[in-house]
């Protein structure tokens, strides 16, 4: 691909170097390494939105929430090369389709305008199903949205989320499990390779289905494919307080499914999913500007106490030197009236 899709190749802390195979091996030598220095049984991180309570459950082994304690499978070489090509893929394809220098970007049609929310789709070569978009601002901070997006805790069809494979900070392996937005379909899950990055001017959080062992169907569950999806996070304004997002969606659901029907609830779905990302994130902006605005208000309280405090201390050291200034005379005046006695009486 061309456009700004070949932008994202540079200092990325996924690929390395300029993407080329020798920056990519690089890269790849030093995942390794991290492979092989990680302590033999790590805890992989595991959420479960409805911990506790009685439905399937995708991770492994799993209790009522929190974390297991597994070892994570060690990766081949010839796997992590292949990672870091899909990363490298994923990263074009999500960059080509966002405004307004993608690449791909006059493909789409816009089908719904949500008070600002812009939900679109377009064609998927050799594919029924309708790749999906919704973009729109939210009024906080881009590393808030990062954070909210890669625990998913916003989505409210996500049922569990596993980091089987933890191959550096960006970089992962996982198990996701959704519910279906009807009861009369099967739940899907996923095995995903998740990324992370920050090409300077935007985050871009990228995922893409992977086949592995480690990751088996779950019974009650159909297996899901996604391609090439993920978020395109870019700080905006002045000061940087505010992001766009676009979210991107290519998947086949698998499993039986009418065409129509999947790309029905996928726009659906995705517009809901972004509406609880911007009210979770915003509100828990707002929520983070008070407490600091508390903060330096105590601050200013607690100067101004003290400066109160030094004003006392000081007039009750000057009361005390007055005191004693009046002590100091009395005492002048009774010593000279007990001398004059004195002399009297002597006389």
């Amino acid at each position: 691909r061309s456009g700004s899709g070949s932008g994202s190749r540079s200092g990325s802390g996924i690929t390395g170097g300029d993407g080329g195979g020798e920056g990519r091996s690089e890269k790849m030598r030093e995942d390794v390494q991290q492979q092989q220095q990680r302590p033999k049984d790590p805890s992989p991180e595991v959420y479960r939105k409805d911990a506790g309570k009685a439905s399937p459950s995708c991770a492994r082994g799993a209790g009522s929430g929190g974390l297991e304690r597994k070892a994570q499978p060690a990766l081949t070489e010839e796997q992590l090369e292949e990672y870091h090509r899909m990363v490298e893929q994923n990263q074009e394809t999500l960059l080509a389709q966002v405004e307004p220098h993608g690449a791909e970007t006059k493909l789409w049609k816009v089908v719904r305008d949500m008070d600002g929310i812009l939900v679109s789709t377009r064609d998927v070569p050799g594919s029924s199903y309708l790749m999906s978009r919704v973009e729109g601002r939210i009024r906080c901070p881009a590393e808030l949205i990062v954070d909210k997006i890669r625990t998913l805790e916003y989505d409210p069809l996500l049922m569990s989320l596993e980091t089987v494979n933890r191959i550096n900070d960006n970089l992962d392996v996982s198990h996701l499990c959704m519910r279906s937005p009807v009861n009369v379909l099967t739940n899907r899950d996923f095995a995903i390779l998740r990324f992370k990055h920050n090409n300077r001017s935007s985050w871009i959080l990228g995922a893409s289905s992977v086949n592995t062992h480690t990751i088996p169907q779950k019974s009650g569950f159909v297996r899901a494919s996604i391609m090439n999806s993920g978020w395109v996070v870019t700080p905006i304004g002045v000061d940087k307080s505010e992001s766009y997002c676009t979210y991107v969606l290519s998947m086949d659901p698998r499993g039986w499914v009418p065409t129509w029907v999947a790309n029905m609830f996928r726009t659906t779905d995705m517009l809901n999913s972004f509406t609880h990302l911007k009210q979770q994130c915003e509100t828990e902006h707002v929520r983070q500007q008070q407490q600091q605005q508390q903060s330096r208000s105590n601050t200013v309280d607690l100067s101004n106490s003290n400066n109160d405090n030094d004003s006392n201390n000081n007039n009750n050291t000057n009361t005390n030197t007055n005191n004693t200034n009046t002590n100091t005379t009395n005492i002048e005046i009774i010593t000279q009236e007990v001398v004059t006695i004195v002399s009297e009486k002597s006389g």
